[in-house]
């Protein structure tokens, strides 16, 4: 099944499943999911500071949040790509020298651990003005 939550204002939101797309808008909180194959997609217009883990099988995981958003992140792909896009707020790599499976960095100077995991499948991470209208939420 797909799961689709979109919400003016929510809190935390735990989210497991098996198969199906998980797409999560305008949350306020922190996220935690875990599917076996499908895609995860996370977009809030609110500035997410919380402790977030996705972690996903087999699909993508598209991550977007505004600018006043935080984190530290810890993002890895196995046989897939990582895409990172930060016009707004301050991206700072922790590790050297990123890899293309691999990537620690920090979101505005934020200590609230961010999980990515995926395998098969390509990590996005947008910190745009406008995260539910960048671009199309598939």
């Amino acid at each position: 099944a797909h799961l689709r939550i979109e919400t003016p204002d929510l809190d935390r939101v735990t989210v497991q499943t098996t198969n199906g797309t998980v797409s999560i808008q305008n949350n306020t909180g922190p996220v935690d999911v875990k599917t076996n194959m499908g895609d995860v997609i996370i977009a809030s217009n609110h500035p997410l500071i919380d402790a977030s883990t996705v972690l996903v099988v087999e699909g993508n995981v598209d991550y977007r949040v505004p600018g006043k958003s935080s984190g530290m992140f810890d993002v890895e792909v196995i046989d897939g790509d990582i895409e990172i896009w930060v016009p707004e707020g301050r991206w700072r790599y922790i590790s050297q020298t990123p890899r293309d499976d691999t990537i620690n960095a920090q979101l505005n100077d934020g200590d609230n651990p961010i999980l990515l995991r995926t395998s098969e499948g390509d990590i996005r991470i947008a910190v745009v003005p406008d995260p539910t209208g960048f671009g199309p939420i598939r």
